[in-house]
């Protein structure tokens, strides 16, 4: 039998030769690194199935080398049309199109409470509806200007009257099918049958590192089929040349499996189209451009980021005293999809009120795993706010405040703690302003008009120098008017 000496020292020596293989095998990384480019991973994903990337026809990208189709590759185990049409990220307002004045508390000349019918004083463009006399977007146009907020599907690939816009005839007449020529200023037919149109890109979501500048391009070129493909670009899966995109066979496996991590969304995926992340602390957070994606950076100043204000490279107003991180819940390790999650997701599925039995505390009662893997609802919780028009049916249906955290063990100096919850919001002082900078809007007539008390407002003229599209106002006797 072992003494406890000999044991410790045993010990001792078997940890260390662990140690220094790891050392070793580190070592050897390195190097071979250095001495050869980074290739794509061996594998894909840890968990999710190695698959191939399926065109249109179902058939590999590899033989084929045309576009992949998110439907067709995601389709063969998720039910990607029912995945499509149940996300309101990808109807974007067309479900709810209509005539212009007709959306529930819009404005007289907007279409529908989405991106896709809802007038923007950022971009300053309009999607005009069929027979408007002055056209300013049509519906290509839309997809090129401001496509790269829409995460495919819904209007990308139906016409507002529900027909596929690949079986559209061209036409000029036509605003669903029609484009400005830029020499002319006169519309010229479109042929989506050519362009191709934008599925649901799941790339764009649950991938590390998408590629959403190329993706960006791809749409602003009009080249609306490769678009789902260019964000894989980062991947090593497809290389983009002046010629086109062509796939790379060295970065799938023997059986034509693509080596792609597949994951859950993360805060910079969602960052892409909502708002600035920032997620490195060892780097000062600094806004020297913001782009169309940072959404709610641009128009309330949200920053999404776990780093003190005081260690950023702002230069905010008495920044050294702001010792708070930016995001309390990203400090905390929270990502986004923490409370904007599935509404059919077992763990978090919450049973409403008014749906469950006045005799029931609690419903036990989920979805299989595999029913919900099959079938994940992309109609994510959320609040309820100015901005947020689309899908109001959903609105509150996120978690409050007091749904995690406890005033009971809390707020001892607080008196009336119950009279206080029902008369002020948490936020009001929890969050009693946001420091970063947002937006500063022109009137055509020259005044300005600051949004939010903020210690900064980005100008205008800047952001336009930054690559965003210049303003183009319609001439119709209702057009609106930058505030």
């Amino acid at each position: 039998m072992l003494t406890s000496r000999k044991y410790g020292f045993r010990l001792f020596m078997i940890i260390t030769a662990v140690v220094l293989m790891g050392i070793l095998a580190a070592v050897g990384d390195t190097l071979a690194q250095d001495e050869a480019p980074i290739a794509p991973p061996e594998s894909g994903s840890p968990i999710h199935p190695t698959f191939p990337l399926l065109d249109a026809n179902g058939r590999n990208v590899l033989d084929s080398q045309a576009p992949v189709s998110t439907m067709q590759t995601c389709g063969a185990c998720h039910d990607t049309a029912f995945i499509a049409s149940h996300s309101f990220h990808a109807d974007a307002g067309l479900g709810d199109f209509g005539a212009a004045g007709s959306v529930t508390n819009g404005r007289a000349w907007d279409t529908s409470p989405g991106l896709f019918g809802k007038w923007s004083p950022l971009t300053y463009r309009y999607l005009s509806p069929q027979g408007d006399v002055v056209v300013d977007l049509t519906t290509p146009e839309w997809l090129q200007t401001l496509g790269a907020r829409h995460a495919g599907g819904g209007p990308a690939i139906t016409s507002r009257t529900g027909q596929p816009l690949v079986s559209l005839e061209p036409d000029a007449g036509n605003v669903e099918t029609a484009v400005t020529n830029p020499a002319t200023g006169q519309l010229a037919a479109w042929d989506w049958a050519e362009s191709g149109v934008v599925e649901m890109n799941c790339f764009l979501c649950h991938t590390p590192q998408p590629d959403n500048a190329a993706r960006t391009a791809a749409l602003a070129a009009g080249q609306f089929g490769w678009a789902n493909t260019a964000t894989l670009a980062q991947t090593g899966l497809i290389t983009g040349t002046v010629a086109g995109w062509t796939w790379n066979a060295a970065a799938f496996d023997a059986a034509g499996n693509a080596r792609l991590t597949v994951q859950d969304p993360t805060n910079e995926n969602c960052g892409a189209c909502h708002g600035l992340v920032h997620m490195d602390n060892a780097t000062p957070l600094t806004l020297n451009e913001l782009a169309g994606g940072d959404f709610s950076t641009l128009t309330t100043g949200q920053v999404m980021s776990p780093q003190k204000i005081s260690q950023s490279g702002l230069n905010i107003s008495g920044k050294n005293e702001l010792a708070r991180s930016w995001d309390i819940h990203t400090e905390r390790v929270l990502q986004c999809t923490d409370c904007h999650y599935s509404l059919n997701n077992p763990i978090y599925y919450q049973e409403a009120d008014a749906n469950r039995p006045d005799y029931l505390v609690f419903d036990p009662r989920r979805i299989d795993i595999g029913e919900y893997l099959n079938r994940p609802l992309h109609q994510f919780a959320k609040g309820n706010s100015a901005q947020g028009t689309l899908a109001p049916e959903l609105d509150n249906s996120l978690r409050r405040c007091e749904s995690c955290h406890s005033i009971e063990a809390t707020h001892n100096w607080l008196p009336y703690k119950e009279a206080h919850l029902t008369a002020v919001s948490c936020e009001s002082c929890h969050i009693a302003k946001l420091d970063g900078f947002a937006e500063r809007w022109y009137a055509r007539d020259g005044l300005s008009r600051r949004r939010g008390q903020h210690h900064h407002a980005r100008d205008a003229h800047h952001r336009l120098s930054a690559g965003a599209a210049a303003p183009r106002r319609s001439q119709r006797p209702d057009a609106p008017r930058a505030l």
